[in-house]
This record gives structure tokens, C-alpha cells and sequence, in this order.
């Protein structure tokens, strides 16, 4: 493989959770995708990682995965989803929109889920672990909005919640 100029900071983004924004200045998306074969096979070979390319982003996938970052976020945006329905507003329009971090801090503490969320560092997952990977864009002192990559997590619980669906009504209900 004839490797890019950008190969070293590709790899270390990748490897690093961040996910590859198609809309990003760093044109990181364009040099993978047109070598995505080579770096597809390479991240196999090497790591035994599949690289995953959507029209909106490029991230890794591992089967062996342990962290708790995914489990923090997929609570948290479980809690706001809930709080935005119970307050009439869909939640996949509101999510698009900016956010401040005492916004979603409060919609935490008012909910009869806030226990749930008791270890998990909000300012944390948001400000440091989801800016790092390219999940949220910061605006400013505590406001941010969502990238195209927070998709990949509704989509996951979209997709896990109607398999739980299924099944519950498989063996009559609960």
C-alpha cells in the first residue's frame, strides 16, 4: 500500500474511537475512501478491526470491545429520550438542534431515571470523551451540538429496542 501523508494521523484518529466526518475541513474522509480497500485490509490484518464507511462517516468496529464509553452515552441519550417524549417533543428533531451542558444536566436530574446516571461524569462524556471522537461539536463555553456520527448510537438503540420488541411480544407481553 502506497500510504497517504495523512496515513499516521488516519491510523491514530481511527484507533483512538474518533470517527472520520465526511463534512470535516481535515479532508481525513476523502483520503480513506479513496484507498478504503487498502485500509479496510490493512486495519484487518493489523488490528483485526473492520473499518465501516457511511456516506456521513468512517469509524472502527471491534467484537471485543469492553469499554463503558458506549454504555455511558447509550444510557444518557436513553434518558433524554425519554424526558423529550414525556415532554411531547421528538426527540430526533430536538437532538439536531444546540444544547448546553446544564440543559441536558437538568433533564438528567428531573428524571425518575437520574440514578441510572449516577457514575456516569456528564461534562466528561460529553466535553471530552464525545469531542474527541467526533460525536459533538462545541460552539462554545458549554454549548455543543451532535455530529451525523451520533446516528450510529440511535440507530443501535433503535435497532436493539425493536429486537426486544419482537421478543416480548413473541412470549405474550410482560
Amino acid at each position: 500500500m502506497n500510504y497517504p501523508n495523512e496515513h499516521l494521523e488516519i491510523v491514530k484518529s481511527l484507533l483512538d474511537g474518533k470517527f472520520i466526518l465526511q463534512s470535516d475541513e481535515s479532508q481525513l474522509y476523502d483520503v480513506i475512501s479513496n484507498q478504503f480497500e487498502e485500509y479496510e485490509t490493512f486495519f484487518i490484518k493489523s488490528f483485526n478491526y473492520e473499518l465501516i464507511q457511511t456516506s456521513e462517516f468512517i469509524y472502527l468496529a471491534s467484537e471485543g470491545s469492553a469499554e463503558k464509553f458506549s454504555r455511558d452515552l447509550m444510557i444518557l441519550l436513553a434518558i433524554l429520550v425519554y424526558e423529550y417524549n414525556a415532554q411531547g417533543q421528538n426527540f430526533y428533531t430536538h437532538i439536531k438542534k444546540r444544547h448546553s451542558i446544564e440543559s441536558i444536566k437538568e433533564s438528567i436530574d428531573n428524571s425518575s431515571y437520574k440514578n441510572m446516571c449516577r457514575k456516569i461524569d456528564t461534562d466528561k462524556l460529553l466535553l471530552n470523551d464525545c469531542k474527541k471522537r467526533n460525536i459533538i461539536k462545541e460552539h462554545g463555553e458549554g454549548d455543543f451540538s451532535f455530529t451525523s456520527a451520533i446516528d450510529l448510537f440511535l440507530n443501535f438503540a433503535r435497532e436493539n429496542y425493536q429486537v426486544v420488541d419482537r421478543e416480548i411480544d413473541s412470549v405474550g407481553g410482560v
